[in-house]
């Protein structure tokens, strides 16, 4: 007899998530990516705790003030503003908008992906050349004309962000719903008269997660990215806040007395990033279903 304990299908949940677990930190990428991930989002949500100070305090005395100095590991700004107090707080900003608009463009990309697949017609024909369209600009042009048109500040900047990456969630999504439909359980579960949504949401979604949790980290690198784009472009967010963009922004007139304003917001941006990046490339492969086969 099998057993179908509530106890031993915890203690399978528990084998394969230390299975997944090893199999993602057996890599550099793997455990690089996961330290610096996890760091940074440990950053962003302790910030008023680590932070040496505010991060839009002003201290007069404390002008373009070098790292290393009494109070400023990382120096101080043009107005003595504690660097390294604003690079932690623009990293809840990056986490939150990019979070944000990922969060929108997986909600949209899914439902359009998975309707277009199932319904296939003149439906899935509308949907597809709507995101060739939006594929047709280049992804940051596409990003400042909707931010332009929305206005500025984190409404715009979420939209905005969410819209150039929602084609990449609904072609992915489709193109997986078009493969899983022919499966036999789906075919099954057609014969006993389920409706669509219920195969959506039974079937298809479930078996969709490992690859929007994949592409999901990739996208998020890259929103990271347009947002500080958008900011340093001032199309996002706006000064005084922490954002990493508006920082490099302010930094390019002190380029050459205090170099520092502009080396530490671009550091913490490009370690971000490239942790996501490690990230991504890791679960990729621990997710792999012909490795959890393994």
């Amino acid at each position: 007899m099998i057993d179908t304990s509530p106890a031993t299908a915890a203690g399978r949940d528990q084998s394969g998530f230390r299975l997944f677990l090893g199999r993602l930190l057996a890599t550099p990428a793997g455990w690089i990516g996961t330290v610096i991930t996890a760091l940074v989002i440990l950053l962003a949500i302790s910030a008023p705790f680590v932070a040496p100070s505010e991060p839009l305090k002003i201290v007069p005395t404390d002008l373009l003030k070098p790292p290393g100095s009494p109070g400023h590991l990382f120096g101080a700004d043009e107005l003595g503003r504690d660097v390294l107090s604003r690079v932690i707080y623009g990293s809840r900003i990056s986490l939150v908008v990019a979070g944000l608009s990922i969060g929108l463009a997986i909600l949209t990309g899914v439902a359009l992906g998975t309707s277009a697949g199932v319904a296939g017609g003149w439906w899935d024909y509308l949907v597809m050349r709507l995101m060739d369209a939006l594929l047709a600009f280049p992804l940051l042009v596409l990003a400042i004309a909707i931010s332009v048109a929305l206005g500025r500040g984190v409404f715009g900047l979420v939209l905005a962000i969410a819209a150039v990456n929602m084609p990449v969630f609904t072609r992915l999504t489709r193109a997986q719903t078009l493969q899983l439909k022919e499966r036999p359980f789906i075919t099954a579960t057609t014969a006993m008269g389920a409706s669509a949504l219920y195969k959506v949401w039974r079937h298809v979604i479930p078996n969709l997660l490992n690859a929007l949790i994949v592409q999901a980290t990739t996208a998020t690198s890259f929103a990271i990215i347009i947002e500080a784009g958008l900011s340093f472009l001032g199309l996002g967010i706006q000064a005084p806040a922490p954002s990493w963009g508006v920082m490099i922004a302010d930094a390019k007139t002190y380029m050459l007395v205090a170099p520092h304003l502009l080396f530490v917001p671009s550091s913490a941006l490009f370690i971000t990033v490239l942790g996501l990046n490690l990230l991504g490339d890791a679960l990729s492969d621990a997710l792999d279903p012909r490795m959890l086969e393994k």
